[in-house]
């Protein structure tokens, strides 16, 4: 998936786990962060999805950020991420 310009463009730059969590992504996710401090978009999605990924926690960031910009975020921080991790998003995109 290639992600598009105009799209980038309506996406936060920074966000706090507070409106994550207003978003209806679940606290204990980020239980050991600040919950009102600014992080970049691409950081949080990728920390949050090493918390925990279960279908419930993709499809908030999917719901928030768009499925595109969350995969962008995964092949920006490949060297972070599992094999298996960025499997488990593509499926689940896949699926809704």
């Amino acid at each position: 998936m290639a992600l598009d310009i105009e799209d980038k463009m309506e996406i936060p730059l920074f966000v706090t786990p507070k409106e994550l969590i207003c978003a209806g992504l679940d606290p204990a996710v980020v239980w050991n962060m600040d919950r009102n401090k600014k992080i970049k978009s691409s950081i949080f999605i990728v920390s949050v999805l090493k918390n925990g990924y279960s279908s419930d926690v993709i499809d908030v960031l999917g719901d928030y950020f768009g499925k595109e910009r969350v995969i962008h975020a995964l092949l920006e921080y490949k060297e972070k991420v599992s094999p298996r991790l960025y499997r488990t998003v593509e499926n689940r995109f896949a699926l809704v």
